[in-house]
């Protein structure tokens, strides 16, 4: 036979587990927004890491022009010395 002492005690176990479920609830949101959060800043670092990729190419790239154009001016020079 259920007394009401018995019913009183299955009533605070079920608010307790409904309390201990709506943590879990306000919990697993929590994570979520933060796992967003992370994932958006993933992306911003992947962009930005890609950016820069690019840019040390093109600086790359940009240095052995200009150093192509030094060695002709270098032997432009010589040779215009060598001619006086």
């Amino acid at each position: 036979m259920v007394t009401s002492h018995n019913m009183a005690k299955l009533e605070d176990e079920i608010a307790l587990q409904n309390r201990l479920l709506s943590n879990m609830k306000n919990s697993q949101k929590g994570y979520e927004e933060i796992m967003l959060d992370m994932e958006t800043n993933m992306d911003v670092i992947s962009n930005t890491l890609l950016h820069l990729r690019n840019q040390l190419i093109d600086s790359h790239h940009q240095i052995n022009v200009l150093t192509e154009e030094n060695t002709c001016l270098k032997t432009l020079y010589k040779s215009n010395n060598n001619n006086i």
